[in-house]
């Protein structure tokens, strides 16, 4: 099989290679957050932008926004992600024994003002119940806070008109992490598995039982949702997680990394390692590996998807080549009459059947 359903096929089959191995840096890009804390550190850092253009110092809003990260109110979401009106309430809750806080918004009675806050809230329920909480909450600081003086008005507008480009910049610089952590992961996965992309080209190319049989599981993952990264913050799990990822990788049909034979020691591990890197060929394709790795998974999903859209066409097309090839080999000979004219003689004069005509 050389035709377009051949390739489409092996670009199946490399694309699922690719993005299993990248769900495996998603997994593994998860436990590092959850162990670094990194939404956490990200958040409280924004959180403390926030509160100095309120009105604090640097580190009046650094030791702030600690606070708030530390507030039951906040843990009780992870301490992870904060709303703007749930924000508004904790900083007013820690305004009640904190000077330079209730200075910033200008809260004369903070535990009044919350006070306040809940009441009308609560009568926002009762009125109108198909108002989602936020926007209770949000009408219900509004309308007491421009009740108050106009330096409370004034500093807690600061903090929900602030508040959005605070979490865009959080969310810009989330991403940006987030984006080299997995280029570094991608690397490092396909450093040590090792994941050859050139190398895995070739073998694909060269074996069909084995495209079948990922075209085969490609088809099966392509039904399923698609991959996102994994919410659960228990190490356990997620270390169980990577070791099945893994071992999908390395085991029949995806057994196409150069480890797949199990190496009882780590001297016999490296060996085989090195084997597989020690030449230039073996570092372009890690490298191209790594690249294409931090594509992303819903990108390889995508291109499964779109792949196996096309497939339809290029099985029916390469069908019909099959039947036309096949049609002319059965089809019988018909002879060809050839006609061989004699040359004209030296005098001018035609020859044979002609002279006689």
């Amino acid at each position: 099989m050389t035709g377009a359903l051949h390739y489409i096929d092996l670009a199946i089959a490399f694309s699922l290679v690719m993005l299993l191995a990248t769900t495996l840096v998603m997994t593994l890009a998860q436990i590092g957050a959850t162990v670094l804390k990194q939404r956490r550190i990200i958040l409280q850092h924004g959180l403390s932008s926030l509160l100095a253009q309120a009105g604090l110092s640097a580190e009046q809003a650094a030791q702030v926004a600690a606070d708030v990260m530390n507030h039951p109110a906040a843990q009780a979401g992870g301490g992870e992600a904060i709303q703007r009106e749930q924000l508004v309430r904790i900083l007013l809750d820690l305004a009640r024994s904190n000077p330079a806080l209730k200075q910033a918004l200008g809260a004369n009675d903070p535990a009044q003002l919350l006070n306040d806050i809940s009441a009308t809230a609560t009568r926002l329920e009762e009125q109108y119940p198909h108002l989602a909480t936020h926007v209770r909450q949000a009408q219900a600081i509004l309308a007491n806070v421009n009740h108050q003086a106009n330096t409370a008005a004034a500093g807690v507008h600061k903090v929900m008109n602030g508040f959005d480009a605070a979490a865009e910049a959080m969310s810009s610089a989330m991403a940006n992490k987030a984006r080299i952590v997995t280029i570094a992961l991608s690397f490092v996965v396909a450093l040590l598995l090792p994941l050859d992309a050139i190398g895995i080209l070739k073998k694909l190319s060269m074996d069909a039982g084995e495209v079948e049989q990922l075209v085969a599981l490609a088809g099966k993952v392509k039904e399923s949702a698609p991959p996102a990264a994994p919410e659960s913050e228990d190490l356990n799990s997620l270390n169980n997680l990577v070791k099945s990822q893994v071992e999908q990788l390395v085991s029949p049909p995806l057994g196409i990394v150069a480890l797949s034979g199990n190496a009882s020691t780590f001297g016999g591990w490296f060996d085989q390692w090195w084997k597989a890197v020690a030449s230039p060929s073996a570092i372009l394709g890690i490298l191209l590996s790594t690249g294409l790795m931090s594509l992303g998974a819903p990108f390889w999903f995508d291109a499964i998807k779109n792949l196996f859209r096309l497939r339809p066409s290029a099985a029916q097309k390469e069908s019909g080549e099959r039947a036309e090839r096949e049609a002319a080999q059965t089809a019988p000979l018909t002879p060809v009459r050839s006609v061989n004219p004699e040359p004209p003689r030296p005098d001018g004069q035609a020859s044979g059947a002609n002279a006689a005509g």
